[in-house]
């Protein structure tokens, strides 16, 4: 699993270098933690833009 947090960074990085605003947060658990409030973070950061 820690390569894929390695690409997901990396990923972010180059769409950063592209340009293109993100937002990347790590989160402790599992997929199917807090899963509603980690989903609700993402909406709320989408309509601030």
């Amino acid at each position: 699993m820690r390569t894929v947090q390695e690409r997901t960074e990396q990923v972010d990085v180059y769409y950063r270098e592209q340009g293109i605003d993100t937002f990347f947060e790590l989160n402790p658990g599992n997929h199917y933690t807090d899963v509603e409030k980690r989903t609700a973070a993402g909406i709320r950061w989408l309509l601030g833009k």
